[in-house]
């Protein structure tokens, strides 16, 4: 019994028999075609499904037929008859039972047992060579009524035996069922290409295959050696990939994690698809401890119920390093993040997530602890140089950008760009920060809004802290509902921000709304909010500044430059000193987001972007769209010189014919692509220093100030979106700027 593992939910994908036993099976029977077919199969390496060795055999019940629930005939047939919907029902009095002999017609090897009892506190199977001398492979009680649901046994040993007795009971007075019980040879031994599964010399992975057979040494260790493509059956097809590891309960003796090692050694795993919305713990691993898992790349398409993540549903405890997933993660219920579902006493470092995720149903309802990197991260776990760019939205509480709650755990030199969207406790980068929590040197630029039913706290990074927030800031637009605020939704009692600062616009509807903070018990040290990009004007929880002295080293009262913070005096708003090229900005100047303008030839105006890896920048890309998602943009290109560069000859075309932006109905013509040389011009060039060789460290080299790109004969009444990124000398993008809007209104 004890080498024998159960779980209570099995996936649409059954155990394969290999090719050559088909071939062998259609051989003796002299059915030629399928042998050939057989043949086909061995030389393609085609796995076929696994004979059920149950169906249609001998069924001989112990107990009665229960002929008379609602006029219905209930055969013990049923059971062996490859039909789920079919249900042989029993009812004894007081104590109700199910038992039946299974006659396989000869001893067989029996590898694992697929069943669907119904109502029933208690279950064993026995098996006999001779129908005389018994064994109990398998007993279980205490199981909560109803106890319904696919149950799957793997025997890790496995066995001949001939006949199977099976009996499951409840004390609930209620009848007993069962809908289908099924038997199979065990599953084929694959081999690794190469290894032992030791730590010196783990198992090597180059095939589907292979990548499934971890399931089967949990506690192995294993390292890629090719990419993997899974667009293959079995795991293209019905339900999808069945994620390795095994959740039923907390202590419960049927649990199997992965307690192993993966090292994807720089590979990739390809369309990992799995489309399981009724069962929790998704992904390519469902359930880990102890495990580590680094140096991979992920393509996902997933859908579970809860703890669903492209990486691994619920880790605890266990490492992940230098793993990067990309794709989409939705969770039917809760608890959902781009990498992991829910991790506890796991370190995350160097990994990122281009994921959408999403969270909750109208079925399952939920939609909580939904992240862009992981969903919930519980005690004494930690997140450490790592980013999440997807969209991530939730239909209840604890939303975030990276994660969707933080509790009792840290967060350190990590962003989130991707907009966050829930009903509360919302954030860009955390929904929900408390326990003794930790975040520092950390940033989000993502919008934050609320769902048509939203409730309260919403915050360009955290939406609800009662955690030490410090050295972080936040960018993004915060529409909301109750606490709103640019950094933090809800600073409470036990909570505290430190040198941060916010930027974004802050629309709100409750009482409690403030450029940095919306509602606030606890401490607010030295931080900032931008008076007139958040349009906001509260005091005491925050210090308003303006936008030029946001710009400005000497704004930011003792504030660590440049060990922490840098800055491009007189350009950027602070920046992070652990930023590199490829997360920093050029900075938008005019017109304000959604402003209303005069005329229909708006010029747009922007800041470069700093470049601290040393590289130049070499040309500005700028999109014009009329719609926020940037579909069907029209894009510019401008030099750092201030020339308009064309990006291919179709954009050369374009320009020369008068193509059109947009709408169709007017052409658009470029007037002017220049710069506007405002520059300080300190000893003969533009650009800015300091005396203090600190401030030189702290301050990049930006000889130009701001460039602009002037449009003509844009649509009336149309709300427009621009963002800019910029193109260096080594190939690096920039990020892209903020998402402005602007509306012409003609000639006023």
């Amino acid at each position: 019994m004890k080498n024998a593992r159960i779980r209570r939910i099995l996936p649409s994908k059954k155990p394969v028999l290999a090719a050559w036993d088909f071939l062998a099976q259609a051989l003796r029977q002299k059915l030629y075609i399928l042998a050939l077919m057989a043949l086909v199969m061995v030389c393609w390496g085609v796995p076929v499904r696994a004979e059920n060795l149950a169906l249609n055999k001998t069924v001989t019940p112990h107990t009665n037929t229960a002929p008379f629930i609602g006029g219905a005939v209930y055969d013990p047939d049923y059971v062996v008859d490859g039909d789920d919907a079919t249900v042989w029902y029993s009812y004894q009095g007081g104590v109700s039972e199910v038992s039946f002999t299974l006659d396989l017609g000869a001893a067989e090897e029996i590898g694992r047992y697929r069943f669907l009892p119904l109502q029933l506190t208690y279950i064993k199977i026995e098996t006999s060579p001779d129908n005389l001398v018994w064994v109990v492979r398998f007993e279980e009680s205490n199981i909560a009524f109803p106890g319904n649901g696919e149950r799957l046994i793997t025997e890790a040993t496995p066995y001949q035996a001939r006949y199977i007795r099976y009996t499951s009971r409840n004390s609930n007075n209620a009848y007993v069922g069962v809908a289908e019980f099924e038997v199979y040879a065990p599953d084929p031994v694959v081999s690794f290409a190469e290894g032992d599964g030791s730590v010196a010399d783990p198992f090597q992975i180059a095939t589907p295959e292979q990548l499934d057979a971890v399931r089967n040494q949990l506690d192995a260790h294993y390292i890629l050696v090719d990419d993997i493509d899974l667009d293959v059956a079995p795991y293209n097809d019905g339900s999808g990939w069945e994620p390795i590891g095994v959740f039923i309960g907390y202590d419960d003796p049927g649990n199997a994690p992965f307690t192993g090692s993966l090292d994807g050694d720089g590979h990739e795993i390809t369309h990992l698809y799995i489309d399981r919305p009724a069962e929790n713990h998704a992904g390519l691993f469902g359930w880990a401890s102890g495990a580590r898992f680094s140096n991979l790349r992920l393509q996902v398409t997933i859908t579970g119920n809860s703890f669903v993540g492209g990486l691994v549903g619920n880790i605890e405890p266990g490492s992940i390093s230098n793993v990067h997933s990309v794709g989409s993660v939705v969770a039917t219920a809760n608890t959902a993040g781009g990498l992991a579902g829910r991790i506890r006493e796991t370190e995350i470092a160097d990994s990122s997530a281009d994921v959408e995720v999403a969270g909750g149903s109208a079925l399952y309802g939920g939609g909580t602890d939904i992240g862009g990197l992981v969903g919930n991260v519980q005690n004494d776990s930690s997140i450490v140089s790592c980013f999440a760019t997807g969209s991530v939205r939730g239909i209840s509480h604890r939303i975030g950008g990276l994660v969707g709650t933080l509790f009792s755990s840290s967060m350190t030199d990590s962003y989130a760009t991707g907009d966050a969207l829930g009903r509360e406790s919302v954030g860009g980068l955390a929904g929900e920060h408390s326990g003794n929590s930790t975040i520092d040197r950390c940033y989000a630029t993502g919008a934050v809004s609320a769902t048509d039913n939203g409730n309260t706290f919403f915050g360009g990074l955290v939406g609800n802290s009662n955690a030490s927030i410090a050295d972080a800031f936040a960018t993004g637009r915060v529409d909301g509902v109750g606490s709103c605020g640019g950094l933090v939704g809800l600073n409470n009692t036990s909570a505290s921000i430190a040198r941060s600062y916010s930027v974004g616009q802050v629309i709100g509807t409750g009482e409690s709304v403030g450029g940095l903070v919306g509602g606030n018990s606890g401490s607010v040290e030295t931080s900032y909010y931008n008076s007139e990009t958040s349009g906001q004007a509260d005091l005491g929880k925050g210090i308003a500044a303006t936008s030029a002295e946001m710009r400005q080293q000497s704004t930011f009262i003792d504030w660590t430059f440049p060990a922490v913070w840098k800055i491009a005096e007189g350009h950027t708003y602070p920046y992070l000193s652990w930023q590199s090229f490829s997360t920093l900005a050029p900075t938008l100047l005019s017109p304000a987001d959604q402003e209303t303008l005069e005329g229909l030839s708006p010029t747009l105006t922007w800041l470069p972007a700093p470049n601290p890896d040393g590289g130049e920048i070499v040309r500005y890309q700028i999109q014009v769209a009329t719609n926020s998602g940037f579909s069907g943009a029209v894009e510019y290109w401008v030099s750092a010189a201030g020339e308009v560069i064309p990006a291919s000859l179709g954009f050369a075309a374009l320009l020369l014919s008068g193509g059109t932006l947009i709408s169709g109905r007017r052409r658009v013509a470029v007037l002017i692509a220049g710069v506007a040389l405002i520059a300080l011009l300190i000893n003969g060039c533009g650009g800015s220093s300091s005396s203090s060789s600190s401030d030189r460290d702290s301050v990049a080299e930006i000889e130009t100030d701001a460039l602009t790109l002037t449009l003509q004969a844009l649509d009336d009444n149309t709300t427009y979106y621009w963002r800019v990124r910029a193109l260096d000398d080594q190939d690096q993008w920039s990020e892209w700027s903020q998402e402005w809007s602007f509306t012409t209104a003609g000639i006023l």
